[in-house]
């Protein structure tokens, strides 16, 4: 207990150190996810189980998530209770079925029909070499129907990938993002971008036109020898594209090639 009590310190001291709108918002926003989803129902009983984890390095990362949806969950709650921690774990430390401070799969129903919840809430934390994936599901007692599911992508940043010990995650986590859209409302507004990075001594004219055997020119730009230049805020469809020294398309050497949008993607189109 000693041992996971300065695991779970050493991180909590890690996350504070990260800018609030980074990890904890992140939490916050599957926290208010799985509540909207629960305000849907009527007068039900949650319990909110501990987290489960791969590594056992990442047993304070599991509980710290599991504490916040404990402390910010009943805050969101309009039309359903969450039940006493204090009661809660009492019941888990008499019950407890697993040394690691987690509820057996296999038992799992059994134990929230003991402590009388109408649901529960599971979640499992996935790290990867850029981000933590967060999953969540919330399960009714009596039918063991999943009644909410979230998702949610946490950062890394350098004080939490030493910790987790995660070798060459700067260099991963900048080529997830040089391929992702900057545009922060990309999947509300369904596009994406796609860029040209222009690896040659010439100067050229890049046009996108959409498809179809009557297609129109959709956009153009203009890219310097080494620079790179981008399509921004593109819908989620297909384009034909054409590099030219000119800008009407007139050159004999023109390179033409497709492409297709997709959704918070940034895709890049290299020019030899």
């Amino acid at each position: 207990m000693i041992k996971k009590g300065i695991l779970y310190t050493f991180l909590l001291c890690i996350i504070n150190t990260l800018s609030a709108q980074d990890f904890d918002t992140e939490v916050g926003k599957a926290i208010t996810d799985i509540a909207q989803q629960l305000n849907k129902k009527k007068n039900i009983q949650i319990a909110i189980y501990p987290f489960q984890y791969l590594k056992n390095n990442e047993e304070g990362l599991a509980e710290y998530i599991t504490d916040e949806f404990w402390e910010g969950l009943p805050r969101k709650a309009t039309s359903f209770e969450v039940i006493d921690r204090a009661t809660f774990e009492e019941y888990f430390q008499e019950h407890q079925l697993k040394s690691e401070g987690l509820i057996d799969p296999s038992t799992e129903k059994e134990f929230g029909m003991l402590i009388a919840a109408d649901a529960y809430i599971t979640g499992k934390v996935y790290v990867f070499n850029s981000i933590i994936r967060l999953k969540i599901k919330v399960t009714d007692t009596q039918t063991g129907r999943i009644i909410a599911t979230g998702s949610q992508k946490l950062p890394i940043t350098y004080d939490m990938a030493k910790y987790l010990g995660l070798e060459g995650w700067e260099e991963k986590k900048k080529e997830v993002e040089k391929n992702k859209s900057e545009n922060p409302n990309c999947a509300e507004e369904n596009v994406g971008d796609v860029c040209f990075q222009n690896n040659t001594k010439n100067f050229y004219y890049i046009q996108i036109n959409d498809y179809g055997t009557l297609s129109t020119i959709y956009s153009t730009i203009s890219v310097n020898p080494g620079e790179y230049g981008c399509f921004k805020n593109l819908p989620l469809e297909g384009f034909y594209y054409r590099v030219s020294k000119d800008k009407f398309g007139n050159s004999s050497n023109n390179k033409l090639g497709t492409i297709h949008i997709k959704e918070c993607e940034s895709k890049v189109v290299t020019i030899n």
